[in-house]
């Protein structure tokens, strides 16, 4: 399940949105919504965030304030901003600091729907690839621990050819 936080300033807008999104199915769970970023940034902290959908204006601190904060505290949800304004700098600074995508109000459902969908599959495939690198670290560091276990077998019994065995341990061949 994906979890998703609704930042707008205006109600009725961030009301529908989280309507439109639990319309798209279970695979997506609101789990908050702001009226400002600062109040989102409060949420993020404290809430396992998947997506953020936010608006570009708003009081306290808006859409741009709040990914620049998020960036400072390495934070890695994904964000959807949205704009009434077809402005250049706002889509630069937004995409600049880490934003998956700008998207113009009115929202078209389908576009949002299709973006969700690509940012869901994006981050399942994060999930796998992280599970992916502890599994081989955890085997990398499994393997450095016998051959330690080897070395020290070796220098302790002091073979004629201990110094052979250890040069086939350095290179990764094991007796």
């Amino acid at each position: 399940m994906i979890n998703v936080l609704v930042v707008d300033d205006d109600k009725i807008i961030r009301k529908g949105l989280v309507s439109i999104i639990e319309g798209f199915g279970l695979e997506y769970q609101i789990v908050g919504e702001a009226r400002n970023g600062l109040r989102a940034l409060e949420k993020l902290e404290e809430l396992n965030i998947d997506i953020l959908i936010t608006d570009i204006k708003m009081p306290v601190m808006d859409g741009i304030q709040l990914i620049e904060e998020m960036k400072k505290r390495s934070l890695k949800t994904r964000v959807i901003v949205l704009s009434g304004f077809d402005d250049y700098k706002y889509v630069r600074d937004t995409l600049k600091n880490g934003a998956v995508d700008y998207l113009l109000k009115p929202i078209d459902n389908d576009t949002l729907s299709q973006l969700l969908a690509k940012i869901k599959s994006d981050i399942e495939m994060d999930k796998v690839t992280e599970e992916k690198y502890k599994l081989y670290n955890l085997k990398f560091l499994e393997s450095e621990m016998i051959l330690k276990e080897r070395f020290i077998d070796l220098l302790l019994k002091g073979t004629d050819n201990s110094k052979d065995k250890l040069d086939n341990l350095n290179k990764g061949y094991i007796d």
